[in-house]
């Protein structure tokens, strides 16, 4: 057995090891019937370690438990359903959790509605008035982003909506992460509003034009990287214009174009 710490690391972590934890993961699904796999490709990613803290959470093991990596105990652990008494009283507790995440993870087709982003792995960090406005959206790099409703575009930037202490990494300047998308809902559909405006932080390689009619599933651009490829997603009533900020909890819109869309 491997006797690494599986870590997110810039270039990728690969061989054998990460290959077999992905496949572990991929069977824990299959025992949920989600109908959703990662890449057994061997490089432990963003998406990897996301999955990894999602599959944590549904058999009631402590995320915590993966500060400062996927220790080869660990990996055993979930390998092997050795759960404490303590994780099977919240395995049993969380079956809706794993009924959502398979509502997210599959997002059946609705004309009118689509996903936000092609690939969510999950959302990292959520809405706290006053600390942080909107959901960051956890996906591949570069993943594509796309108009949940039927929309205008209302704003349009490649740089000078965030600059809140974006870190350099390897193949991402400082630059990268800092645009935004912004639509104005022109339907009601569910929890989105007429009206709404839907903003979609960290966004590059803008595909529109500000003025534009954008349908449910047109591509926007791009998920950027500030500290981690995603997306920052925020909603507010039009109140504040195009300056891009949140001031809705946008959990319901989030959940509502995962399942729908």
């Amino acid at each position: 057995m491997s006797t690494r710490t599986l870590q997110v690391q810039s270039p990728p972590m690969t061989g054998g090891d990460v290959e077999g934890w992905e496949r572990d993961l991929n069977a824990q699904l299959g025992d949920w019937s989600i109908d959703y796999r990662l890449t057994e490709d061997g490089r432990y990613t963003v998406e990897d370690r996301a999955m990894t803290a999602s599959v944590l959470y549904g058999l009631g093991i402590a995320v915590d438990e993966l500060t400062g990596g996927v220790a080869p105990e660990l990996r055993t652990k979930v390998r092997n359903k050795r759960l404490s008494a303590e994780e099977r009283a919240r395995y049993d507790e969380r079956s809706d959790w794993r009924a959502r995440l398979r509502a997210r993870l599959e997002a059946a087709d609705d004309p009118a509605v689509h996903r936000l982003v092609s690939r969510v792995l999950s959302d990292d960090w959520g809405y706290h008035p006053g600390v942080h406005d909107g959901i960051d959206l956890i996906c591949p790099l570069d993943a594509l982003l796309h108009a949940p409703v039927r929309s205008r575009v209302i704003d349009v930037r490649a740089a000078g909506w965030w600059g809140l202490g974006a870190q350099p990494s390897p193949g991402h300047p400082v630059s990268e992460g800092d645009g935004i998308i912004q639509l104005e809902a022109l339907v009601t559909v569910g929890p989105i509003r007429e009206g709404f405006h839907l903003g979609f932080g960290h966004a590059e390689h803008a595909r529109v034009e500000v003025g534009q009619t954008v349908d449910a599933g047109e591509i926007l651009g791009r998920a950027g990287f500030a500290n981690a490829s995603h997306v920052h997603f925020m909603v507010n009533r039009g109140e504040v214009g195009t300056r891009g900020v949140g001031t809705l909890d946008p959990r319901e819109i989030v959940d509502f174009c995962a399942e729908r869309g």
